[in-house]
Order: C-alpha cells, then sequence, then structure tokens
C-alpha cells in the first residue's frame, strides 16, 4: 500500500469546509434543532415522544426508501415527485458528483441514512464507518441493479440495502412523526416541523458531498485522517451538541 502524507495539509478553504462538515455531521440533529425552536432542552423533550415507531410507519419508511432507489436507478430525472431526494441531487451536482453514474445517485440514497447522527453516537459508530457499511451495501447491489433496472425488495441483496437504510432513517423519521403529537411544539406548527425536517438532511447532504468533493481532490484517506482528527478533537473538549 502507498503510505499516506497524512501531514499533508489542507487550503484554509478547504479545512473550514471540512470543519463545517464534521459540524453538520456529528454535531447537530434533528431533535436539537426542534429542541431549539421550542425553547426546551433535547433531553426533556425525547422523553415526551413515543419510545419507537408502529409497524406501519416502518412500512411506510421502507416502502418510501424503495421507490427512491427505484428513481436513482433510472436517472435522477424522474426524482421531481419526490422533494427531500431531488433536493439531495440538486446538492450533489453543486459538489460536482456525475449522476450519469449510479454510484453518485446511491451517494444520494446514502443521505437518508447519514442523517441519523444522534443514534450513530449512541452506537459509537462515526460517520465513515457508517458510509463504508453502507457503501458495501450499495456495492453488492449495484450488478442487480444496473442488469436488471428494477428494484425488488425480495431480493435479499436490495433487500439489505434499503433495510439498513430505512432503520437509520426511520429514526429520524420517528422522531418527526412523534413530535407531532407533543404539545408543547404545537406553537412551531406542522408546516414548520416539515422544514426543519427537510433542511435537516439538505445539511446532512452538504456534508456529505463537501466531503467526497474533497476527497476527489486530496484522496478518501488524507481526508478521513482529518475528519478523525477533528472528531479527536471535539471528543477532548468534552463539546456537547
Amino acid at each position: 500500500m502507498i503510505p499516506v502524507a497524512t501531514d499533508r495539509s489542507l487550503s484554509p478553504q478547504h479545512q473550514k469546509a471540512l470543519q463545517r462538515a464534521f459540524f453538520l455531521l456529528e454535531r447537530q440533529n434533528f431533535a436539537a434543532r426542534l429542541a431549539d425552536y421550542a425553547g426546551q432542552p433535547v433531553d426533556r423533550l425525547l422523553r415526551m415522544m413515543p419510545k419507537s415507531a408502529s409497524a406501519g410507519l416502518n412500512r411506510a419508511i421502507e416502502a418510501a426508501i424503495l421507490k427512491c432507489l427505484h428513481l436513482a436507478i433510472n436517472l435522477i430525472e424522474p426524482v421531481t415527485t419526490t422533494l427531500m431526494l431531488r433536493s439531495i441531487a440538486d446538492t450533489a451536482r453543486h459538489h460536482g458528483e456525475d449522476l450519469s453514474q449510479l454510484e453518485a445517485r446511491l451517494a444520494c440514497i446514502e443521505v437518508f441514512a447519514l442523517g441519523a447522527g444522534g443514534a450513530r453516537k449512541q452506537m459509537n459508530i462515526g460517520y465513515y464507518a457508517s458510509r463504508a457499511l453502507l457503501s458495501k451495501l450499495a456495492g453488492e447491489a449495484s450488478a442487480y441493479l444496473i442488469e436488471r433496472s428494477a428494484v425488488r425488495a425480495s431480493t435479499p441483496v436490495v433487500n439489505s440495502l434499503v433495510t439498513e437504510i430505512a432503520s437509520r432513517f426511520g429514526v429520524i423519521a420517528s422522531e418527526r412523526f412523534a413530535a407531532s403529537a407533543i404539545p408543547i411544539l404545537g406553537a412551531i406548527g406542522g408546516a414548520t416541523v416539515n422544514l426543519i425536517f427537510i433542511n435537516h438532511f439538505q445539511r446532512v447532504a452538504q456534508a456529505h458531498f463537501t466531503i467526497r468533493r474533497l476527497e476527489r481532490r486530496y484522496g478518501q484517506a488524507l481526508i478521513r485522517h482529518h475528519y478523525e482528527r477533528l472528531s479527536s478533537q471535539y471528543l477532548q473538549t468534552g463539546a456537547r451538541a
């Protein structure tokens, strides 16, 4: 293996971009933003929410992810009917992604799974570990998807990818639906909660594709090194989201 020049510096502009991406991925989450709007501590707000999603919601989430995956393999243009995925795709294009490539389109789908920052912290799983798992599952599904240009949840490789993304996306979706049942959030209004929900994933997309853009310039190993150094510094200072 070629050794990585881990002492190589990023430009000041790119260092700031990476710091911003780290902040969005590791130090912000949907529940915290809801709590800010409600003027309540995050812990108190989370205690008010139901602890688990209904089976019906879980099925709906898996169906939604399956639909997005179907749209992604048939190029990105049909996603005009799917607001969040279209917004994510626009962000990907802005950061130089070639959406004619299936790998780039699947990276858009990964955003739905990467948004569950709080859940990743509880499992002690960082951004790169989560992304590696998702990329492995996506890679296993790619050959099948390219060959058939169709998505079937009953296919093991597709089911594994959909289930993994849906389970992570479901953490945030559950918080979104649970929030509507909390009287203290009534003053915010359902439309505002929806905007916070959508904006959360837009921010995750910005961070995800910023990192991928920097990786294309500097190499993944170097950007991961700098990212993990930011993570170590964050943990050492005892900073809180």
